[in-house]
């Protein structure tokens, strides 16, 4: 598997960079999240910015970049922090 950021960029998935702090949605970019680590898709927030309640936004793909289909998937969230954060996990074929 492997993680992917994505772009507004472009006009089809699978075609353009993106960066960590553009990955904001429509399509999977050809750039891979830096690391693997899911924790690189923010930068560190400052106490003034947990003051003030800054939110930002993220989204990636999990790509299975194999021939076997994944089964049973499973998604796993360690932990969430106080005021509340929303997921939303989408599951779709690639062409």
């Amino acid at each position: 598997m492997e993680f992917r950021l994505s772009t507004k960029a472009g006009s089809a998935g699978d075609s353009t960079a993106s960066t960590a702090a553009a990955s904001l949605g429509k399509y999977m970019s050809t750039s891979r999240l830096q690391g693997g680590a899911l924790g690189n898709l923010f930068d560190e927030a400052t106490g003034q910015e947990a003051t003030d309640g800054s939110i930002d936004y993220r989204c990636f793909f999990a790509l299975n970049d194999t021939a076997a289909p994944f089964t049973d998937v499973v998604a796993w969230i360690a932990s969430q922090v106080g005021a509340g954060q929303t997921y939303r996990l989408v599951s779709t074929l690639r062409a």
